[in-house]
């Protein structure tokens, strides 16, 4: 890869552990490492805009890592939001991007509210399913505070990530019981089967209300799929992909707050609604009432100062990969 490329990329892979989003983070280096090798990523990527109409831009990341592909389309939206006030970007042929908080961040570090989302994979049955039919299709969703923790929301359309379930697998742990299903369809708490099977929509059951997540995760499907000409995951799964784009579709878009509001005083005025909420009365029980993104920015900011922990699967990993490669490995 060329070094800012690969740069930037180890630059927001350490920023995921930082926020503690350990499931999204260094532990991907070796995947990415050997997709390059294979043949099934390309090092250079040259990120265009394949259609133009001003506010909404269609740009192909010709098969580069998800993050190098995500940063430049959300820099192209940024750039057209600042003259023309929003802007927002399909991106198709992609490969994974990682946290997509990242590139909500991204436009909220640059004094705008941000959005994205990222399609691909199959692990989630629908509503009432019991077989895998769309990815865990995740928002993200990011607007500029004055002074505490920001609102940053960074949430799996499924229940949970599904990185977490792997992970819980390649501990031998178990998971709480409405995650995932076994191949069968049926209720399990077994990580490994949960892997080989399915993992549930937000809210899990229907009587919970896991219609909504199935919802929600089918208008990512629609944005980062269908809008860009990616395939889906029910064409995925049937074998109907056709002519259709490979790899992973993302939809990012950037907000510019002048013209609607004074900046400032946004910045303000959603700082004192976040507090306003942390300080409201909690239930029985609960010590702290936590808005979004803020354990993430508390983690971000200890860590830091007082250093990152790594889990020692991930370190041993990328020992072996620093061996197969032929680089210095880890202390």
């Amino acid at each position: 890869m060329p070094p800012e490329d690969a740069a930037l990329s180890a630059r927001l892979l350490v920023r995921t552990e930082l926020r503690g989003v350990e499931s999204h983070g260094v532990r991907w280096i070796a995947n990415y490492c050997r997709a390059l090798r294979d043949g099934k990523m390309n090092p250079q990527p040259q990120v265009t805009i394949a259609v133009d109409t001003g506010s909404l831009l269609l740009v192909d990341g010709d098969g580069g890592l998800g993050h190098v592909v995500s940063w430049r389309a959300m820099e192209f939206c940024l750039s057209r939001a600042t003259q023309q006030g929003a802007a927002f970007a399909a991106v198709r042929n992609s490969r994974h991007n990682g946290a997509a908080s990242l590139y909500a961040l991204q436009a909220m570090e640059a004094g705008m509210i941000g959005l994205a989302m990222t399609g691909g994979g199959v692990r989630v049955a629908p509503a009432g399913g019991s077989e895998a039919m769309l990815g865990t299709n995740p928002i993200a969703f990011a607007a500029p505070a004055d002074t505490g923790p920001p609102f940053v929301l960074d949430m799996a359309t499924s229940v949970v990530a599904g990185a977490r379930v792997t992970l819980q697998a390649q501990k031998g742990q178990s998971i709480p019981p409405g995650w995932g299903l076994d191949p069968e369809g049926r209720p399990t708490t077994d990580a490994a089967a949960a892997e080989r099977g399915a993992l549930l929509p937000l809210g899990s059951m229907l009587e919970l209300g896991s219609y909504k997540g199935f919802a929600l995760g089918l208008i990512v499907e629609t944005l980062c799929n269908l809008l860009p000409g990616t395939a889906t995951g029910p064409e995925r799964v049937r074998g109907l992909a056709g002519g259709a784009e490979p790899g992973a579709g993302h939809f990012l878009g950037a907000i510019r707050l002048e013209g609607l509001q004074d900046p400032q005083a946004f910045r303000e005025r959603l700082s004192l609604n976040l507090q306003l909420l942390r300080d409201s009365r909690p239930q029985e029980g609960v010590e702290h009432i936590f808005t979004p993104g803020e354990l993430e920015w508390r983690r971000e900011q200890d860590r830091e100062t007082n250093g990152c922990p790594v889990l020692g699967a991930t370190v041993q990993a990328l020992q072996r990969l620093a061996g197969e490669l032929g680089v210095e490995g880890l202390p």
